[in-house]
This record gives structure tokens, sequence and C-alpha cells, in this order.
């Protein structure tokens, strides 16, 4: 038996339909691929613009929480002034409140709001604060940033020795008390030079450290030394 011939024309449009298929194919694949790098692209973007976004926030709550500070700094110094100083020496040579605990390493915080000897701190110069404690209050502000402060004596003398107002006459190195002192500025006309005279009151120096926490953990802290 003869088998049929299959004219040319045949196979060659047998042969175009089957590279057309291979093409489709082709293409669908090229397609899906192209597919997934653009979402992967577009899911990398709103990822890089989240984190962008979240960035920024968190410089924001830092620098509000850091603006913060200034508040405490004012409470501090009107505390210092108004309770410890104003009220003699049984408040200015005793830790406040009565009872509160010194700090002594990081696993034996200070729970004092005014301590009257410097207190050892970490190695990195923060103190040893129990900053839950109950006698170290908390002033909020605009409903977000908590505020706490605590103040310390530069003074290193046995808790046994009180300390009383410095000058004058003027005694920057005395022995019994070992505090930082300053010289008071008398104001007036500096003319005369930058040596305070004789008399000038000398001025206990005393370190206030201020916290402030604010939204997502933000947290600032600043230390400043005044004198009185």
């Amino acid at each position: 038996m003869t088998q049929p011939k299959i004219s040319s024309f045949k196979m060659a449009t047998n042969f175009a339909r089957t590279a057309r298929s291979l093409q489709q194919g082709a293409s669908l694949f090229v397609a899906m691929v192209t597919l997934v790098i653009i979402t992967l692209a577009g899911i990398a973007l709103v990822r890089s613009v989240d984190t962008g976004m979240l960035v920024a926030g968190n410089l924001t709550f830092k620098e509000a929480s850091l603006s913060a500070t200034d508040v405490g700094l004012e409470e501090a110094n009107l505390f210092l002034r108004n309770t410890i100083m104003a009220a003699g020496a049984g408040v200015y040579n005793s830790n406040s409140p009565s009872g509160c605990a010194n700090a002594v390493s990081a696993t034996s915080l200070g729970t004092c709001r005014y301590f009257a000897r410097t207190q050892p701190e970490s190695t990195d110069g923060s103190l040893f604060i129990d900053w839950s404690s109950t006698n170290i209050p908390i002033t909020t502000l605009n409903g977000s940033y908590q505020i706490q402060y605590v103040i310390a004596r530069l003074c290193t003398a046995d808790t046994s020795i009180g300390v009383t107002l410095l000058g004058p006459p003027a005694q920057m190195n005395n022995a019994a008390y070992r505090c930082h002192t300053t010289f008071v500025d008398p104001g007036g006309s500096k003319k005369g030079g930058a040596v305070p005279p004789p008399d000038s009151k000398v001025a206990v120096q005393f370190r206030i450290t201020v916290r402030v926490l604010g939204p997502r953990n933000a947290t600032s802290i600043v230390q400043t030394i005044v004198g009185y």
C-alpha cells in the first residue's frame, strides 16, 4: 500500500501553527515574570515609604521630648529654690522626701527627689535612679510626654556633716563640706576684671537630671548644674 503524500503547503502550515503556539507560550511566561517583578518592586516601594515615614515620626517625637526637658528644668529650679533652699538646714541637709533611698548601684536604685550628697553613676554617666518610684512625681505635657527630675547636691562629705550656705567671705575650698561651689554673680559692672571681690558670696552647686518619656518610647535625658 502506498502512503499518502503530504503536500509541502500543509507541512508549512503545520510548522507555522506550531511556531505560533510556542511563541504564545513564551509570551505568557515573560508576561508572568514581568508581572511578578513589578509586584515585588511595588511592595518594596511601599515598605520603603512606610519605613521613611516611621523614621521621620520617631525623630519628631525625639525632638519634642528633648524640648520638653526645659519644662522639667524649670520645675526643678522652682522646687530647689522654694522648697529645699527656703525650708532651712533640716531639709537642705537631708534627702527628700524623708525615708527615700540613696542610689548605690544598678541593682540598688535611688528613690529620692532630692539627694543631699553626690550619687554614684554608671559608666555612661547616668544615675542609678528608680524612675518608677512614687517619690519622683510625673508632670504630663500635652497628654503624651511624661517629665520627671531629680536633684543631687554636689557634696561628698559624710551625711552627718551639715552644710551651711557659704560666704561672705568666700570659701572655695571647704574641707569639711567638700562641696562643689561657685561664686555668685554680684551683677553690676565687670570693668574691674573677672576676679570676684573677696566678699563675694559662694554658692553650692546642684546637678539636675531631667528625664522625658514620649510616644514610641522616645526618651530624652538632660543634666545641668546650678548654684544656690
